[in-house]
């Protein structure tokens, strides 16, 4: 999410460091990473690259434009064409070895790739909920009339952008091997209903049985395997000397 926070903060220099530790390990090891907004600036800079503010903070909607090797990326090519949201103050320079994938107006390095690993500027994931919630607590960091503009333009830009965001997010999975889990159903033993019972009308109890013409017969006139259901004790209790039910 977009915080107060910055990769160049001498306070958080041990999480920065331990940060840099485990995706510089991910990336030589090849594993998939995605690091939306400050995460790309971690990256970014666990990789080498130098994070810094950007000239101008973007708030809002701003137009996404794919480069070459991202119109051709299995990923970014689900954002051809589209409007992203902006929540960020701070910008990253392209790592050594990153791909830049997506470019904006006023922020060049908007996306990049090393191996597997993906970092994009820009928030993908946000919903209305998402967006709600940091129009409220950031509001005070916009300037006058943003938070108007920018729900204004949500009822428009943000059904798109959501539907973009997840073909992204499906396209990201399919790169880090994910498959979706198959339900596995087990095969029971096939149930056959005796044809001596017959349900119950709805006036009368879940325990109220009915039978039909083989009662007090014996197993031998019956239609069931191994006797006639009838000489159960009915549930609603009773029973005749045999243990036949009481037929209501």
């Amino acid at each position: 999410m977009p915080s107060n926070v910055a990769v160049a903060e001498a306070d958080l220099d041990r999480l920065i460091a331990a940060a840099d530790v485990l995706l510089r390990e991910a990336v030589a090891r090849n594993l998939p990473v995605l690091g939306i907004c400050l995460g790309a600036q971690l990256l970014a800079h666990a990789l080498g690259a130098h994070v810094g503010r950007n000239p101008v903070k973007e708030h809002g909607w701003h137009q996404l434009t794919l480069t070459e090797a991202g119109r051709a990326d299995p990923v970014l090519a689900a954002l051809e064409g589209q409007e992203v949201c902006q929540w960020h103050g701070d910008t990253f320079d392209l790592p050594p070895g990153g791909e830049l994938l997506a470019t904006g107006e006023t922020c060049r390095h908007q996306a990049f790739r090393v191996g597997r690993a993906y970092g994009v500027q820009f928030h993908p994931e946000v919903d209305p909920r998402i967006l709600d919630r940091w129009l409220d607590v950031y509001r005070a960091e916009l300037p006058e009339g943003a938070s108007q503009r920018i729900r204004l333009q949500a009822r428009t830009r943000l059904p798109v952008a959501m539907a973009a965001a997840e073909r992204l997010f499906s396209a990201w999975l399919g790169v880090a091997g994910w498959q979706p889990r198959r339900r596995r159903v087990r095969a029971g033993p096939i149930r056959r209903r005796s044809p001596c019972w017959r349900p119950p009308p709805a006036s009368r109890g879940a325990h109220s049985w009915k039978a039909r013409s083989c009662i007090g017969k014996g197993p031998a006139a019956c239609c069931t395997p191994g006797g006639c259901p009838a000489g159960r004790r009915s549930p609603s209790g009773g029973g005749g000397p045999e243990g036949a039910p009481r037929w209501r």
